[in-house]
C-alpha cells in the first residue's frame, strides 16, 4: 500500500476500524470509496452508479430506480460516522461529513464542524406539506452571508484545498489496496445466494403460517399439503369433528359455536416475529435481484412457483406444509408433534455413528435443548434451487437462520458442497441450540449432509 501523509485519509482510515464499522466491509467500503474520490480531486465522480457498481458489484447498467441499496447503506452510513465522532472520535482534530442529498464526503476541522445530530435522518422524519410562501428565504447580499452560507462556501473551499493537496499521491492508490477484499468463507456465501437469488427466476421468500399452528394445537392432527391446498383442512364438520375429542364435556350444542371460533382463529394471517426478521434480512442480501424478489405468504403459493422459481422456505411440515413436497430427499425429516400442544420430533433416516434415530425437545431438561435444520435442495423441476429453513419451536428455526446468515459458519459445509466447477451440491445442516425464553442461543452442528 502506498504511504498517504495524508490526515484526511488517515481520520478515514481510523473511522473505518471503529467498532461500527468493523462488522460490515459494505460501510467500509463505501466510506472508502468515496473519501478516496474525494480526496484524489475526483469528487465529481462519486454519484449513486459508480458507488453501486465499485463498492456493492452491482452491473454498470443497474436500475437505480428499482435497487436503493445505495441510498439505503447512506443512511447508515451517515449514522455511523456520527456516532464515531461521539464516542471513539469524541477528540479528533478533523471531522468527516457526508451531506445529505449527495455523497461526498466533507472534511473541516473540529472548531468550524457542524456534526448533525445522530437521531436526525431525514428517511425518518415525516414528509409535511409547506406552503410557498411559508418556506424560509435566504437574503441574497454578498457582503452579510448568513451562518449556513458561510459554512457551505468554507466547507467547499476545504474540501478543494484538501483534493488538490492530496490528489497527487491518492490519485496512484489502486483500489485493490484498500478495499475489503473477500474472504474465502464470504465468497462461498456469495455462491450460494447467487443461485438462490437468480437473475432469470423469481425466488419466493415465505413465512410459516401461524394460523396453521394454532388450529393444529386445537384439533391435534397435521395438515396435508394437498388439504392446505384446496382449503379442505378449514372444513367446519372436521374442525368440529376435532373439537370433540379435545371438549369431552362440552354440551353439543356449544361445539358449532366453539367450531367456529377456532376456524376464525386458524384462518387469519399470522406469522412470528422471528420469520419476519428472517424474511427482511434475507431481502437484503447482497445478491437480492430486487424486481425478481416477492414476499409470498404460504397460502398464497402455488404449485407453479416451486416449479419455475427458486424458493426460501421458513418453518417446518407443520407450519409451512409445502415443505412436505421436499420431505422425501431429505435425511432429516420433520414428523407432528403429536399430543396437544406438543413440538415437532426430527427423524434422522440414517443414523451415522454417535448420531441419535430422533431429536426432539424434551420438557424438563434443564438447557432447554432444541433443534434446527438448514436444508438445500433442487426445486420441482430441477431448473432452480429451494432453501428450507425450519426448527421444532420458534428457537430452533432462529438458530437455523441466524447459522445460515452467517458465512464463517456456513464455511464448512459449503466447502464439502462445492463441485469442481463451482456449482453446489444438495445439503443438509442438524443444529442444536438452547432456548432461553423462545429465543436461540448460538446454535451448533450435530451432523451434515452433502449430496453427491
Amino acid at each position: 500500500m502506498a504511504n498517504l501523509d495524508c490526515p484526511e485519509w488517515a481520520l478515514v482510515r481510523r473511522i473505518t476500524a471503529s467498532r461500527g464499522f468493523q462488522k460490515s466491509k459494505f460501510l467500509t467500503n463505501f466510506l472508502l470509496f468515496i473519501a478516496h474520490r474525494a480526496l484524489s480531486g475526483r469528487a465529481d465522480t462519486i454519484n449513486e452508479q459508480e458507488i453501486g457498481i465499485h463498492v456493492f458489484d452491482r452491473e454498470k447498467q443497474f436500475n437505480r430506480g428499482d435497487d436503493n441499496i445505495v441510498r439505503n447503506y447512506a443512511r447508515t452510513l451517515r449514522k455511523r460516522i456520527d456516532l464515531y465522532f461521539v464516542q471513539e472520535g469524541k477528540d479528533e482534530p478533523l471531522r468527516l461529513h457526508v451531506p445529505r442529498g449527495g455523497y461526498v464526503p466533507i472534511f473541516a476541522p473540529r472548531e468550524r464542524a457542524q456534526v448533525d445530530s445522530i437521531s436526525q435522518d431525514d428517511s425518518a422524519l415525516p414528509l409535511q406539506p409547506v406552503a410557498a410562501d411559508a418556506m424560509p428565504r435566504e437574503p441574497h447580499s454578498l457582503s452579510s452571508p448568513t451562518p449556513t452560507t458561510q459554512r457551505v462556501l468554507w466547507l467547499s473551499l476545504a474540501l478543494l484545498v484538501t483534493g488538490a493537496l492530496a490528489g497527487v499521491g491518492l490519485d496512484r492508490l489502486g483500489t485493490s489496496n484498500w478495499l475489503h477484499h473477500e474472504t474465502a468463507a464470504e465468497h462461498l456465501s456469495r455462491v450460494l445466494w447467487k443461485s438462490v437469488f437468480a437473475r432469470d427466476r423469481d425466488t419466493f421468500i415465505v413465512p410459516s403460517d401461524g394460523g396453521l399452528v394454532i388450529l393444529h394445537r386445537f384439533l391435534q392432527q397435521p395438515t396435508t399439503l394437498s388439504d392446505y391446498i384446496n382449503g379442505a383442512y378449514k372444513n367446519p364438520n372436521i374442525i368440529a369433528s376435532g373439537l370433540r375429542a379435545l371438549t369431552q364435556t362440552t354440551a353439543a350444542s356449544e361445539i358449532p359455536t366453539l367450531s367456529h371460533k377456532v376456524t376464525t382463529l386458524g384462518d387469519r394471517r399470522y406469522t412470528s416475529m422471528v420469520d419476519l426478521d428472517l424474511a427482511s434480512r434475507l431481502a437484503r442480501q447482497r445478491d437480492v435481484v430486487p424486481e425478481r424478489l416477492l414476499i409470498r405468504y404460504a397460502r398464497d403459493l402455488r404449485m407453479d412457483d416451486l416449479k419455475t422459481g427458486d424458493a426460501i422456505l421458513i418453518g417446518s411440515v407443520d407450519s409451512n406444509p409445502w415443505v412436505e413436497l421436499f420431505q422425501p430427499q431429505l435425511n432429516f425429516q420433520f414428523d407432528d408433534g403429536g399430543a396437544f400442544g406438543g413440538s415437532s420430533t426430527i427423524l434422522n433416516r440414517n443414523p451415522r455413528a454417535g448420531e441419535q434415530a430422533t431429536y426432539a425437545s424434551v420438557a424438563g431438561d434443564p438447557r432447554q435443548r432444541t433443534y434446527g435444520v438448514v436444508a438445500y435442495v433442487p426445486n420441482l423441476n430441477g431448473t432452480g434451487r429451494v432453501l428450507i429453513i425450519e426448527g421444532i419451536n420458534m428457537a430452533g428455526t432462529e438458530a437455523a437462520g441466524e447459522f445460515l446468515l452467517d458465512p464463517v459458519r456456513m464455511q464448512p459445509v459449503l466447502q464439502k458442497a462445492t463441485r469442481p466447477d463451482g456449482q453446489l451440491r444438495s445439503f443438509e445442516i442438524l443444529l442444536q441450540t438452547e432456548s432461553i425464553a423462545a429465543n436461540s442461543s448460538q446454535a451448533q452442528v450435530l451432523s451434515e449432509r452433502v449430496g453427491s
